[in-house]
């Protein structure tokens, strides 16, 4: 696979949502928009909570990854 052009492997598989979790994210209807004034105490903890989700989400998808990988690896052996 490295061969290929593969640096990662696990790297080829797409992390798409559940078709269930697709059709409750569209009928959810949409609550009022909020904007803050930037720099205010609300956009900061606004801010804080979006980069705590960006990590939490990067880090389940590096685990689905190693998951995979391990599975494949196993295969493998």
């Amino acid at each position: 696979m490295i061969r290929a052009g593969w640096r990662k492997l696990g790297e080829w598989i797409e992390d798409e949502p559940i078709e269930d979790e697709q059709i409750d994210e569209q009928s959810k209807p949409e609550g009022p928009k909020v904007t803050y004034a930037v720099a205010s105490m609300e956009w900061q903890a606004q801010q804080q909570q979006k980069e705590i989700r960006r990590i939490e989400a990067e880090a389940r998808r590096e685990r689905r990854r190693l998951a995979r990988v391990a599975m494949i690896m196993n295969a493998k052996s």
